[in-house]
């Protein structure tokens, strides 16, 4: 979710922000979810290329559809608005001597770095444990639903539950509960079941918590603290992507990604019990 977007959506809804962010972010899954067997009925009849060739007529045509769409209801509202300036020493002042940024971005640089791993090595996972192709697809579709719910029911929680560190603790917990089910000696369909459902319900509550979070604490630097946001994300992940990808030459098992990823799901869940002894109305 780009900086300009979440804040420009932000700032247009007024109630509802949690849920209004998880439809946001599940547009992304829907439309796979939507296309994905477009794509594939497409790429069985005729070359790939022609494929992608109807794929770019679909999205010319759906560009200007979308452009004649869009309105800015409060225009008028906002010019009204004096714009505070803000400076890259205020926000980087802000992510180090600020406990809760420090600990928004401690999480989001864990979520980036485990969603790295898994997004580029389940599947090789389980292919590692001889599931088959029809088995795949089904867990991959699991952990889509699981997206989709997790994504839906962290929005509507923390609308009703102002308490948003205390739901991102929650879905920590259940990062260091999931990551141990890889390392239990299960059936593969039974342990990737339980795995790719639960981390499919905590896949994509983090970041939007992160950036209501960000948006709530009100500070002039907030458009450079998503910035942040979205860079350590993006970097974490990288490295996650990097880091698994080196483990796994090393010593092809998948014993040391998973004990990292778990490590460090702990330690953001102790962070936030940390968070706790501060005398704050932040959480």
């Amino acid at each position: 979710m780009g900086c300009p977007h979440s804040i420009l959506y932000l700032s247009l809804v007024q109630k509802n922000k949690g849920l209004a962010l998880a439809l946001l972010n599940n547009c992304n899954s829907i439309g796979l979810a939507i296309l994905a067997p477009v794509w594939s009925q497409l790429a069985k009849n005729q070359p790939w290329q022609t494929t992608y060739k109807n794929l770019a007529i679909f999205l010319i045509i759906l560009l200007p559809l979308t452009i004649l769409t869009l309105k800015n209801p409060d225009s008028k509202k906002s010019a009204s608005i004096p714009v505070i300036p803000s400076t890259w020493t205020m926000a980087i002042h802000s992510a180090f001597h600020t406990p809760l940024i420090k600990y928004v971005f401690s999480a989001v640089f864990v979520c980036g770095f485990s969603m790295g791993i898994i997004d580029t090595q389940l599947v090789s996972m389980m292919i590692k444990n001889q599931l088959t192709t029809n088995h795949t697809g089904t867990l991959m579709s699991l952990f889509g639903i699981g997206v989709i719910l997790g994504g839906l029911l962290v929005g509507v929680t923390s609308d009703r539950y102002q308490r948003k560190v205390t739901i991102l603790k929650w879905l920590f917990l259940g990062r260091a509960i999931n990551f141990p089910i890889l390392l239990l000696p299960l059936a593969p369909m039974l342990q990737f079941t339980l795995f790719v459902l639960l981390f499919g319900f905590t896949y994509s509550g983090v970041v939007m918590l992160a950036v209501i979070l960000i948006v709530e604490h009100t500070t002039a630097a907030t458009g450079k603290l998503l910035a942040l946001n979205i860079l350590i994300h993006q970097f974490s992940g990288l490295l996650g992507v990097y880091l698994s990808s080196k483990l796994l030459d090393l010593f092809d098992s998948y014993f040391s990604i998973s004990l990292i990823a778990l490590t460090l799901s702990v330690f953001v869940l102790l962070y936030a019990l940390k968070l706790n002894t501060l005398k704050s109305n932040l959480l």
